[in-house]
This record gives structure tokens, sequence and C-alpha cells, in this order.
């Protein structure tokens, strides 16, 4: 049960906008492992390529717990971040507990190489080739060789000194960056680097 005076009410109210931000992107993914790609011509021209799964956003049912205000919460595999007034419960199976001064947040843009379906609020900001040759065209020995959109996504990171290292990627770019500033205008000490003038490399 949580009696909040007007400070932190005012704080915890600003993170759960913060995150019904981050949770009106279209789709959002845990990025699971990433690695450099050797093969970037037979890859859609990707120089990394990432396994990712799905991830959810908002007041996600709590195990073991009951709590006298609707906690926005991150699911993502098998961890669960709930955003408490007064700290982050994480949840891998047992309970942890993280102070907000311990969480930094950051964010980017990113290229990737879309092979599913595009999410509705995605910026389409190039196309390429499944099999691609050295000046960027499509490889004409593949004769089914299908072309795939390049997109603009976001890349959110959250990281603690203890371990935590959770990255979700976006289907918004510009939705991900407003999650990270809000957010983290009412983190204790931190605060989002800048982001990237230029996005890296497609990914698929």
């Amino acid at each position: 049960n949580f009696s909040l005076d007007q400070v932190s009410a005012m704080q915890f109210s600003a993170r759960q906008q913060a995150l019904s931000v981050l949770a009106s992107c279209a789709r959002i993914w845990v990025v699971n492992t990433s690695a450099s790609n050797a093969d970037a011509k037979r890859n859609a021209g990707a120089y990394a390529l990432i396994s990712r799964g799905p991830a959810a956003v908002g007041n996600l049912p709590t195990k073991c717990f009951k709590c006298s205000l609707p906690i926005p919460s991150i699911r993502a595999n098998n961890i669960v971040l709930h955003f408490l007034p007064d700290q982050i419960l994480i949840y891998t199976g047992r309970y942890g507990s993280i102070s907000y001064a311990q969480l930094l947040i950051e964010v980017r843009s990113t290229r990737f190489s879309e092979t599913e379906p595009i999410p509705g609020d995605s910026r389409k900001i190039d196309t390429t080739w499944q099999y691609v040759n050295k000046s960027g065209g499509p490889d004409r020995r593949f004769n089914s060789n299908r072309q795939i959109p390049v997109l603009e996504y976001g890349e959110v990171t959250f990281r603690t000194a203890t371990g935590l290292g959770m990255i979700l990627q976006t289907s918004n770019s510009e939705k991900a960056k407003a999650f990270a500033g809000q957010f983290s205008a009412v983190l204790p000490s931190n605060t989002v680097p800048p982001v990237q003038a230029t996005v890296p490399p497609p990914a698929s």
C-alpha cells in the first residue's frame, strides 16, 4: 500500500506516462543476441545479425504480491521489471530490488532489414535485397531474390552496475527517444546520452 506525497506522486506519474509512450509502439522486441555478420551479401546487406523475441510493456500481472497502485511493467523473456513508486522490482523466478539511482537508460536509432510484417508506426528509410551485390543492387545469380524494406527502429538499453542489461527494440524510433527522455528526467542522477545523428549499418 502506497501513500505518496506530492513530489513522489508527480515522479511516479511521470514514469507511468513515459512507459505508456513506450507501450504505444506497434511492436516491441527484446534483443537476445547480436553478432557481426561476415556474409552481408547473403543477408540483405546486414553487417550485424540479431536474434530477438517479443516483449510487453504495460500494467502486467504481478506474481506473489498486489499493489494499491497500477504498476507499469516490462516483460522480456523470463525477466519482468515492475516500476513501483520507490523502487524497481525485478522478477527472474525470485524478486530482487533496483533503486532508480542505479538505473541508466540509453537510446539510439538503428537501421533494420525487416523480413517480418512491417509494423504500422515504423518509418521506411531504404530498401535492400535478400542477396546483395557489391554495388548494393540485387545479385542476379539468385532467381528468388526479393526486395526487403529497411526500417528505422529504436533501441532502448536498460543498465545497472549490478548486472542488468536489457535491450529493447521498438518499431518507432521517436517514441523510444521520447520515452527515454521523459523517464530519465525524473531519475535521481542519470541522463540520457545524446542520440546518435547517424544510424549503424542494417541488422536483420
